[in-house]
Protein backbone atom coordinates (compact mmCIF):
# COMPACT_ATOMS: atom_id res chain seq x y z
CA UNK A 1 0.00 0.00 0.00
CA UNK A 2 1.24 3.50 -0.77
CA UNK A 3 -0.20 6.97 -0.48
CA UNK A 4 -0.82 9.25 -3.48
CA UNK A 5 2.34 11.07 -2.38
CA UNK A 6 5.72 10.15 -0.93
CA UNK A 7 8.15 11.97 1.35
CA UNK A 8 11.07 13.79 -0.26
CA UNK A 9 13.95 15.00 1.89
CA UNK A 10 15.82 17.65 -0.14
CA UNK A 11 19.01 17.53 1.93
CA UNK A 12 19.34 13.76 1.67
CA UNK A 13 18.36 13.78 -1.98
CA UNK A 14 20.85 16.50 -2.92
CA UNK A 15 23.67 14.82 -0.99
CA UNK A 16 23.35 11.66 -3.08
CA UNK A 17 22.53 13.23 -6.46
CA UNK A 18 24.63 16.41 -6.66
CA UNK A 19 26.90 14.76 -9.25
CA UNK A 20 24.02 14.15 -11.69
CA UNK A 21 23.47 16.27 -14.77
CA UNK A 22 20.19 18.08 -15.21
CA UNK A 23 18.97 15.33 -17.56
CA UNK A 24 19.99 12.58 -15.16
CA UNK A 25 18.37 14.36 -12.22
CA UNK A 26 15.10 14.65 -14.16
CA UNK A 27 15.26 10.99 -15.22
CA UNK A 28 15.84 9.92 -11.61
CA UNK A 29 12.83 11.88 -10.39
CA UNK A 30 10.59 10.46 -13.11
CA UNK A 31 11.71 6.90 -12.34
CA UNK A 32 10.92 7.42 -8.66
CA UNK A 33 7.43 8.65 -9.52
CA UNK A 34 6.82 5.72 -11.86
CA UNK A 35 7.88 3.27 -9.13
CA UNK A 36 5.61 4.86 -6.54
CA UNK A 37 2.62 4.73 -8.88
CA UNK A 38 3.19 1.06 -9.76
CA UNK A 39 1.91 -1.93 -7.72
CA UNK A 40 4.61 -3.12 -5.36
CA UNK A 41 6.57 0.11 -5.92
CA UNK A 42 8.59 -1.53 -8.70
CA UNK A 43 8.77 -1.56 -12.50
CA UNK A 44 9.02 -4.45 -14.97
CA UNK A 45 12.66 -5.17 -15.83
CA UNK A 46 11.98 -4.41 -19.49
CA UNK A 47 13.99 -1.66 -21.17
CA UNK A 48 11.39 -1.17 -23.90
CA UNK A 49 8.60 -0.78 -21.30
CA UNK A 50 10.65 1.67 -19.22
CA UNK A 51 11.72 3.67 -22.26
CA UNK A 52 8.09 4.04 -23.35
CA UNK A 53 6.95 5.14 -19.88
CA UNK A 54 9.88 7.54 -19.57
CA UNK A 55 8.89 8.99 -22.95
CA UNK A 56 12.46 9.06 -24.29
CA UNK A 57 14.14 7.86 -27.47
CA UNK A 58 16.72 5.09 -27.60
CA UNK A 59 19.68 7.48 -27.55
CA UNK A 60 18.43 9.33 -24.44
CA UNK A 61 17.59 6.06 -22.76
CA UNK A 62 21.07 4.64 -23.33
CA UNK A 63 22.86 7.87 -22.50
CA UNK A 64 20.81 9.05 -19.48
CA UNK A 65 18.23 6.59 -18.13
CA UNK A 66 20.45 3.50 -18.05
CA UNK A 67 23.09 5.48 -16.13
CA UNK A 68 20.54 6.33 -13.44
CA UNK A 69 19.13 2.79 -13.34
CA UNK A 70 22.57 1.27 -12.89
CA UNK A 71 23.47 3.62 -10.03
CA UNK A 72 20.26 3.96 -8.02
CA UNK A 73 18.08 0.94 -8.80
CA UNK A 74 18.21 -2.83 -8.31
CA UNK A 75 17.17 -5.21 -11.09
CA UNK A 76 16.14 -8.53 -9.57
CA UNK A 77 13.58 -11.26 -10.28
CA UNK A 78 12.22 -9.44 -13.29
CA UNK A 79 11.53 -6.18 -11.39
CA UNK A 80 13.31 -2.84 -11.00
CA UNK A 81 13.17 -1.16 -7.59
CA UNK A 82 14.78 1.58 -5.52
CA UNK A 83 15.80 0.73 -1.95
CA UNK A 84 14.80 4.11 -0.49
CA UNK A 85 11.37 3.97 -2.14
CA UNK A 86 10.79 0.46 -0.77
CA UNK A 87 11.53 1.74 2.73
CA UNK A 88 9.10 4.61 2.22
CA UNK A 89 6.49 2.09 1.02
CA UNK A 90 6.93 -0.01 4.17
CA UNK A 91 6.63 3.06 6.38
CA UNK A 92 3.51 4.17 4.52
CA UNK A 93 1.88 0.75 4.96
CA UNK A 94 2.68 0.73 8.70
CA UNK A 95 1.21 4.21 9.18
CA UNK A 96 -1.95 3.21 7.30
CA UNK A 97 -2.38 0.12 9.48
CA UNK A 98 -2.06 2.21 12.63
CA UNK A 99 -4.76 4.61 11.39
CA UNK A 100 -7.10 1.73 10.60
CA UNK A 101 -6.63 0.16 14.05
CA UNK A 102 -7.09 3.53 15.76
CA UNK A 103 -10.30 4.09 13.82
CA UNK A 104 -11.67 0.70 14.85
CA UNK A 105 -10.82 1.27 18.51
CA UNK A 106 -12.38 4.73 18.46
CA UNK A 107 -15.55 3.40 16.86
CA UNK A 108 -15.87 0.63 19.46
CA UNK A 109 -15.32 3.02 22.37
CA UNK A 110 -17.92 5.43 21.00
CA UNK A 111 -20.48 2.66 20.65
CA UNK A 112 -19.91 1.44 24.21
CA UNK A 113 -20.24 4.97 25.59
CA UNK A 114 -23.48 5.51 23.68
CA UNK A 115 -24.96 2.32 25.11
CA UNK A 116 -23.81 3.18 28.64
CA UNK A 117 -25.36 6.67 28.50
CA UNK A 118 -28.71 5.45 27.12
CA UNK A 119 -31.67 5.13 29.58
CA UNK A 120 -32.24 1.58 30.80
CA UNK A 121 -35.73 1.46 29.28
CA UNK A 122 -34.67 2.86 25.93
CA UNK A 123 -34.65 0.67 22.85
CA UNK A 124 -31.23 -0.27 21.62
CA UNK A 125 -30.23 1.71 18.57
CA UNK A 126 -28.32 0.13 15.74
CA UNK A 127 -24.70 1.22 15.74
CA UNK A 128 -23.55 2.73 12.47
CA UNK A 129 -19.75 2.81 12.38
CA UNK A 130 -18.08 5.71 10.70
CA UNK A 131 -16.81 4.70 7.27
CA UNK A 132 -13.10 4.21 6.89
CA UNK A 133 -11.30 6.09 4.15
CA UNK A 134 -11.30 4.40 0.75
CA UNK A 135 -8.00 2.52 0.17
CA UNK A 136 -5.66 4.00 -2.35
CA UNK A 137 -6.32 2.79 -5.91
CA UNK A 138 -2.89 1.17 -6.06
CA UNK A 139 -3.65 -0.73 -2.85
CA UNK A 140 -6.82 -2.13 -4.40
CA UNK A 141 -4.92 -3.21 -7.49
CA UNK A 142 -2.19 -4.83 -5.43
CA UNK A 143 -4.74 -6.74 -3.32
CA UNK A 144 -6.71 -7.79 -6.39
CA UNK A 145 -3.58 -9.04 -8.15
CA UNK A 146 -2.88 -11.44 -5.26
CA UNK A 147 -6.40 -12.90 -5.49
CA UNK A 148 -6.50 -13.62 -9.19
CA UNK A 149 -7.89 -17.04 -9.95
CA UNK A 150 -6.00 -19.44 -12.26
CA UNK A 151 -6.95 -18.95 -15.91
CA UNK A 152 -9.23 -21.60 -17.36
CA UNK A 153 -7.99 -23.19 -20.59
CA UNK A 154 -9.14 -25.85 -23.02
CA UNK A 155 -7.65 -29.32 -23.01
CA UNK A 156 -4.18 -28.98 -24.64
CA UNK A 157 -3.77 -30.33 -28.16
CA UNK A 158 -2.35 -33.83 -28.18
CA UNK A 159 -3.28 -34.40 -24.52
CA UNK A 160 -2.31 -37.78 -23.12
CA UNK A 161 -2.49 -38.88 -19.50
CA UNK A 162 0.62 -37.96 -17.59
CA UNK A 163 2.37 -40.32 -15.20
CA UNK A 164 0.46 -38.60 -12.42
CA UNK A 165 -2.86 -39.13 -14.26
CA UNK A 166 -2.05 -42.81 -14.80
CA UNK A 167 -1.17 -43.19 -11.13
CA UNK A 168 -4.47 -41.56 -10.10
CA UNK A 169 -6.32 -44.13 -12.22
CA UNK A 170 -4.20 -47.01 -10.95
CA UNK A 171 -4.94 -45.96 -7.37
CA UNK A 172 -8.63 -46.31 -8.23
CA UNK A 173 -7.97 -49.84 -9.50
CA UNK A 174 -8.44 -49.12 -13.20
CA UNK A 175 -6.65 -51.59 -15.44
CA UNK A 176 -4.27 -50.47 -18.18
CA UNK A 177 -6.84 -51.02 -20.93
CA UNK A 178 -9.50 -49.22 -18.90
CA UNK A 179 -7.17 -46.24 -18.36
CA UNK A 180 -6.59 -46.03 -22.10
CA UNK A 181 -10.33 -46.22 -22.81
CA UNK A 182 -11.17 -43.57 -20.21
CA UNK A 183 -8.41 -41.30 -21.56
CA UNK A 184 -9.85 -41.54 -25.09
CA UNK A 185 -13.35 -40.76 -23.86
CA UNK A 186 -12.14 -37.96 -21.58
CA UNK A 187 -10.29 -36.28 -24.45
CA UNK A 188 -13.09 -36.71 -27.02
CA UNK A 189 -15.79 -35.55 -24.63
CA UNK A 190 -14.08 -32.35 -23.49
CA UNK A 191 -12.85 -31.43 -26.97
CA UNK A 192 -16.39 -31.84 -28.33
CA UNK A 193 -17.82 -29.63 -25.56
CA UNK A 194 -14.99 -27.10 -25.60
CA UNK A 195 -14.64 -27.47 -21.82
CA UNK A 196 -12.28 -25.14 -19.98
CA UNK A 197 -10.60 -25.98 -16.68
CA UNK A 198 -8.01 -24.25 -14.54
CA UNK A 199 -6.76 -27.67 -13.38
CA UNK A 200 -7.08 -30.52 -15.89
CA UNK A 201 -5.49 -32.98 -13.48
CA UNK A 202 -8.39 -32.34 -11.10
CA UNK A 203 -10.82 -32.72 -14.02
CA UNK A 204 -9.31 -36.13 -14.81
CA UNK A 205 -9.68 -37.27 -11.19
CA UNK A 206 -13.33 -36.15 -11.21
CA UNK A 207 -13.88 -38.09 -14.44
CA UNK A 208 -12.43 -41.25 -12.88
CA UNK A 209 -14.58 -40.81 -9.79
CA UNK A 210 -17.74 -40.46 -11.88
CA UNK A 211 -16.78 -43.49 -13.95
CA UNK A 212 -16.65 -45.55 -10.77
CA UNK A 213 -19.77 -43.96 -9.36
CA UNK A 214 -21.98 -44.61 -12.38
CA UNK A 215 -20.72 -48.15 -12.87
CA UNK A 216 -20.25 -48.24 -16.64
CA UNK A 217 -17.04 -46.31 -16.89
CA UNK A 218 -17.26 -43.31 -19.17
CA UNK A 219 -21.01 -43.74 -19.88
CA UNK A 220 -21.57 -40.17 -18.68
CA UNK A 221 -19.55 -38.89 -21.60
CA UNK A 222 -19.60 -41.20 -24.63
CA UNK A 223 -21.58 -44.46 -24.35
CA UNK A 224 -19.82 -47.40 -25.90
CA UNK A 225 -19.66 -47.04 -29.67
CA UNK A 226 -20.93 -43.45 -29.78
CA UNK A 227 -17.96 -41.22 -29.00
CA UNK A 228 -14.90 -42.83 -27.44
CA UNK A 229 -12.48 -44.30 -29.90
CA UNK A 230 -12.20 -47.57 -27.98
CA UNK A 231 -8.90 -48.49 -29.62
CA UNK A 232 -6.92 -51.28 -28.00
CA UNK A 233 -3.32 -51.22 -26.90
CA UNK A 234 -1.18 -50.21 -23.97
CA UNK A 235 -0.67 -46.88 -22.23
CA UNK A 236 2.44 -46.45 -24.37
CA UNK A 237 0.33 -46.86 -27.50
CA UNK A 238 -2.10 -44.12 -26.55
CA UNK A 239 0.82 -41.71 -26.18
CA UNK A 240 2.21 -42.79 -29.56
CA UNK A 241 -1.18 -42.50 -31.30
CA UNK A 242 -1.88 -39.02 -29.98
CA UNK A 243 1.53 -37.70 -30.94
CA UNK A 244 0.96 -39.20 -34.41
CA UNK A 245 -2.38 -37.39 -34.64
CA UNK A 246 -4.50 -40.48 -33.88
Amino acid sequence: MSLPYFNLYPTDFEAKTSHLTLEEDGAYNRLLRLCWMSPGCSLPDDNAWIMRRMRVDQDTFDRVVLVVLDEFFTRKNGRVSNARMMRELAASAAAHEKRVLAGKKGGTAKALKTLADAPSNAKAMLYQPEPEPEPDIREKEAIASTKKQPRKVKLPDGWVPSQRNIQDATDRQFTESEIQNEADKFSDYHRAKGTTFADWDAGWRTWLGNARKFGARGSMAFPSGSGGRGQGGSIASIVARRHAGG
